[in-house]
This record gives structure tokens, C-alpha cells and sequence, in this order.
């Protein structure tokens, strides 16, 4: 059973308690008078409030097989949705009367029954797909892939891959049973297919090249073997219909962002400059859409004078705990307000609501010199977050400039209105959880 496969059966597992669960609160709430005349006045109220909490519960990765067996992040994730999927869902009855409804002692029914009986539910899902989980995969080759593809498994154990076995070569899998198997790029490509091997590709066993398993399963595009032809085949197909609506969709979540914001300015500035003497924006050369530079705006969020030497500043970044940052500019970083200028930058085309985070000038001439392929990243529009800020990036200053082209490549191989609107709930649930720099 594929990963994808498991994600949509806890999604039909909400759906199918979440109107279970209705219809008994509302037989136990109108007890002898109940009919399904009651029921159908309340299955449409109650299918826009499934949709809020099925999106909250995607945002919170409670449809993440490869994250819902961690027990405690996992319950800390449920117990988050379901706090503020609650609370919207009082906002939309009580505050929004788009409905003729106001179910003060049905909700409490529904929640009572709900929760026991969604987590008991999603328990034994989680239980029965585990058992029937992979049992082995077995990894051909000594590359820098294989090594991150075999340190990923050993870290998410719920993939279900329970024996792990590392060969160097084709030659020593021999009778080896398995269920998975992934070959590096190298003996992939240039090493004849044994007969047996052949045989396991009928029996239906999984067999991947090592990129195309990182493709796959950690979402990004490996810069091992990486060819300008993939390029040419991935990226430089523009599909013109995406682009038009794109654009629609980043003007309008713009201008809506900049009126719905618009409160909270005023305070936003008189605590720039309470905070700290100097202007309120902070302006940045960043590097767009085929290398064309242009300005970036934020709300300041340093001292002045700290900015007297961006372009070395920029290079290595701002770290969590710069002592450059004044106290109300931490705030304003961690729940990413200092972001809210940006919106001038995408009615003005410079950026997209979603793409590949634009560098500032210096830290891109510094590493378009470091890393290979890294000047074809501005192949299409920045944008203001992106696939990979919404993914977790480990190792050194060059090694993560490295992880974070590889999540942007897979950005730019898969792109859909679909992805974009996955990228901007992710980005969402940071937000929401305060897990910003």
C-alpha cells in the first residue's frame, strides 16, 4: 500500500466519524422527534464545517502517515487542530451566520462523541497499516544518496521498512528476499540487469534508482547526476493556462492580505519605531526571474546601523538569536509580520505568492559560484514562501543552500495550482505553531 494510499484512508476515516458522529449527536439531541428531515438541515452546515476542519487537520499533518506514528508530536498536532478547529467553527455558527443554525448543545454532543471515537479509530488504522507495512528494503551502492536514502529510513521508522540491508553491489544480492530495493544512479544506469532481478520486476516488487526513490519519498530532486537535459524536460515547459491563473490568484491573495492586515500597521510601525530610531522598511536587492535584480520590502526588524554592511550580512544570513534584532523586531520575525510589505512586491509581478525563495544579491553571487546549477533557480518567478521553507533542511550553510535547491527543483518538476495551494496550508501551520525563524 502506498504512502498516498494510507494519507486518504485516515482523511475517509474523519470523514466517515465526523457524520457519524453527527448523526448520533443529533439522535441523542432530539431524542423521540428526530427524523431525516433534522438530519439533512444539518448535513450541508456541517460539510462546510468538515472541509475547515479537514483543512486545519491537513495543516496540522494529521494525513501524514510518515508523521502521525511519532506519538508525541502527533498528539500535540491533534489536540492543536482540533483547539482551533473548534474555535472556527464557533466563529462561522455564532459570528458568521451563514446558516439558519446555532447547535450550542448539539456541537457539545458531536465533540464528546467525535474525539474518543475518531483517535480510537485512527489508533487501530494506524495499527492494522503498520502491520501490513514493508518488511525489507535492501540499498545497492556506496554513493552520497544511498548513504542519505539509509539515514532517512533509520529516521522514520513509520514508514514501516523494518530490515534494512546495504549492499555494494548488484553481485551480493544473490537470493535476497526483499520488498523494496533501490540502486544507486552509477550501477543503475551503466550495469546489465541480472535475470533474477528481472524476474523480482515481475513478481511486482518495488525497484528504484536511488534519485527517483528521493523523488518519491523525501519529495526533492537529488543534485547527484542532475543534467541540464533534465532541465530542459522539466522545467522549461511552460504551461501558460497555470501561469495566467497564478497570477490571478497571487493578485487577488494580495490585495486580500494587504486589507485584512491593514489593522495592523499602525502598530506594527509605531513598534518599529519605538523599538528603534531609522526607517520602518527594510529594502533588499534580491535576485528574481532570470537573474534580474530587484527590491525586496520587509518591515525593519534591526538596528540601523547594523545594516551599514548588508553585503556581508547577507551572505550568511540572519541566525535565530542575533543580537542585531531589536525585541519587538523578534516578534515581528517569529510570526512572520515582517513579511506583510512583500504583498507590493507581488502586485507589482516582482514575486509569486508561491516559488523559490529570491536571494539577496550577495548570498546568490556567493553561492551560484559554490554549487552547480544553481544560477538555472531563477529560471522561474520567486515567491514569497515556497516548497522548500516548508520542509525540514539540515547540515552546514552549504550543505542546507544545497538541500533547499534540491526541495526548489522538485517545486520546479512538479508545479500545480494543487502544490501551490498544499506549499501556502504549510506555510500556514508554521505560522499557526510559531516555528519561524
Amino acid at each position: 500500500m502506498s504512502i498516498k494510499t494510507k494519507n486518504l484512508f485516515f482523511a475517509l476515516v474523519d470523514f466517515l466519524t465526523f457524520y457519524f458522529s453527527l448523526f448520533l449527536a443529533l439522535l441523542i439531541r432530539h431524542n423521540i422527534n428526530f427524523n431525516l428531515e433534522i438530519f439533512k438541515i444539518h448535513l450541508f452546515p456541517f460539510f462546510i464545517i468538515f472541509i475547515v476542519w479537514f483543512l486545519i487537520f491537513y495543516i496540522f499533518d494529521l494525513y501524514d502517515f510518515k508523521k502521525i506514528s511519532f506519538f508525541k508530536e502527533y498528539s500535540q498536532n491533534y489536540l492543536s487542530a482540533l483547539f482551533i478547529s473548534l474555535f472556527l467553527t464557533i466563529l462561522i455558527f455564532y459570528l458568521v451566520p451563514l446558516f439558519k443554525i446555532s447547535p450550542k448543545t448539539l456541537l457539545l454532543i458531536f465533540i464528546v462523541i467525535f474525539v474518543p471515537l475518531n483517535l480510537e479509530i485512527r489508533n487501530l488504522l494506524l495499527e492494522k497499516i503498520s502491520s501490513k507495512s514493508f518488511k525489507t528494503i535492501i540499498l545497492i551502492g556506496e554513493t552520497k544518496e544511498i548513504n542519505e536514502i539509509e539515514n532517512y529510513l533509520n529516521s522514520h521508522k513509520s514508514l514501516g521498512f523494518k530490515k534494512i540491508i546495504k549492499h555494494k553491489g548488484l553481485g551480493e544480492l544473490i537470493e535476497d528476499d526483499f520488498d523494496y530495493l533501490v540502486i544507486s544512479n552509477t550501477i543503475f544506469k551503466n550495469t546489465e540487469m541480472p535475470s533474477g532481478l528481472i524476474n523480482k520486476f515481475l513478481e511486482g516488487k518495488y525497484i528504484f534508482s536511488s534519485s527517483v526513490f528521493i523523488e518519491n519519498f523525501l519529495n526533492k530532486i537529488s543534485l547527484e547526476n542532475l543534467t541540464y537535459e533534465w532541465f530542459s524536460e522539466n522545467v522549461l515547459n511552460k504551461d501558460e493556462l497555470y501561469e495566467i491563473f497564478k497570477r490571478i490568484i497571487d493578485i487577488t491573495l494580495a490585495f486580500f492580505s494587504l486589507i485584512f492586515s491593514l489593522p495592523l500597521w499602525p502598530f506594527i510601525i509605531l513598534g518599529i519605531k519605538i523599538s528603534s530610531p531609522g526607517p520602518i522598511f527594510f529594502k533588499d536587492l534580491r535576485v528574481g526571474k532570470g537573474e534580474r535584480v530587484f527590491i525586496l520590502y520587509k518591515f525593519r526588524t534591526m538596528h540601523t546601523a547594523d545594516y551599514k554592511n548588508p553585503e556581508k550580512e547577507n551572505v550568511f544570513g540572519v541566525k535565530e538569536g542575533d543580537k542585531r534584532i531589536f525585541l519587538f523586531g523578534k516578534i515581528l520575525r517569529r510570526l512572520h509580520l515582517d513579511e506583510l510589505p512583500q504583498v507590493f512586491n507581488v502586485i507589482k509581478g516582482d514575486i509569486s505568492i508561491v516559488g523559490p525563495r529570491p536571494d539577496s544579491k550577495p548570498y546568490y553571487d556567493f553561492l551560484k559560484n559554490k554549487i552547480c546549477f544553481y544560477r538555472l533557480r531563477t529560471l522561474i518567478k520567486p515567491g514569497i514562501t515556497g516548497w522548500a521553507q516548508t520542509n525540514e533542511k539540515t547540515g552546514d550553510f552549504l550543505e542546507e543552500a544545497k538541500e533547499r535547491l534540491e526541495y526548489d527543483l522538485y517545486y520546479f518538476k512538479n508545479r500545480n495550482l494543487l502544490l501551490d495551494f498544499l506549499i501556502i496550508l504549510r506555510t500556514l501551520k508554521i505560522i499557526f505553531t510559531l516555528w519561524g525563524k
